[in-house]
């Protein structure tokens, strides 16, 4: 792929990262709203649509293998076509629902007061690092001064309109969210590669096969997560997924220090 190619699909991931980012910024209120007695049951179900996709794309991909030849990738990713047009289409006609902070009174500002300075200042250091990431593969980059000043001109705009620290709590949050996010993403970026030399009798599909195991165990566990929920309440189940995570990363490490 040359340079120019790479700089176009680079684009083309951006354009395609933002609009899951508008996606997931509507549908967990919406769905909060539309099922507002079983929030955390539904929500489960909406996010077990992640892994879900993770599968069914694991398995066309391995479907699809090289044909196409070295066009083969460009016919994988057009396979997002398929559900964004389905949805498109299922869309039409329907009318959002008012969410629960509008029919409880509860203006746009109080809400962003939630939020706070404290939020967008942290939110608003990320975006520029993002945005300095962003230029690098252009050839370019921001220095220190810009990346201060795209972080702090907003959240000073910000502060003079809302002039709120934020809810401690939701700031902690933030907090917490970068810690899992970079987990997140980094193991999702890493385990099929890292687990390819171990699974070697799965050729070339050892990493795929890999992202299907684990996120169709994703799947049914946040399907059927409900009535756990339920027994149990949100916060007794995440101390519980905690404790497994904790004991999973245990032994991961411990094998991995083996390994070496």
């Amino acid at each position: 792929m040359t340079a120019t190619g790479y700089k176009g699909l680079y684009l083309g991931t951006l354009v395609f990262a933002l609009a899951n980012g508008a996606v997931e910024a509507v549908i967990n209120p919406i769905t909060a709203t539309l099922y507002s007695r079983s929030k955390t049951h539904h929500l489960n179900i909406l996010h077990a649509g992640w892994p879900g996709g993770l599968v069914i794309g694991g398995l066309l991909a391995i479907a699809l293998g090289s044909s196409g030849g070295d066009n083969a990738w460009r016919w994988k990713v057009a396979l997002y076509l398929v559900p964004t047009i389905l949805y498109g289409w299922m869309m039409f006609g329907q009318k959002c629902p008012i969410q629960e902070r509008v029919a409880a009174g509860v203006s746009y500002a109080d809400m962003l007061g939630e939020f706070g300075w404290a939020g967008c200042l942290i939110a608003c250091t990320f975006g520029a690092y993002g945005i300095d990431e962003i230029l690098r593969v252009f050839g370019m980059h921001l220095n220190t001064t810009a990346i201060l000043f795209v972080a702090l001109v907003p959240t000073a705009i910000f502060a003079s309109r809302i002039r709120k620290f934020g809810h401690p709590m939701f700031i902690f949050l933030l907090l917490v969210m970068i810690l899992l996010v970079t987990t997140e993403l980094g193991t999702d970026s890493w385990i099929a590669a890292l687990m390819t030399p171990v699974l070697k009798e799965f050729g070339s599909n050892a990493g795929n096969w890999v992202l299907i195991y684990t996120s169709a165990i994703m799947f049914v566990l946040r399907f059927f997560a409900g009535p756990i929920v339920h027994r149990i309440s949100p916060l007794g189940l995440l101390a519980v997924c905690a404790v497994i995570a904790s004991i999973g990363l245990f032994w991961l490490a411990n094998a991995a220090r083996r390994q070496s």
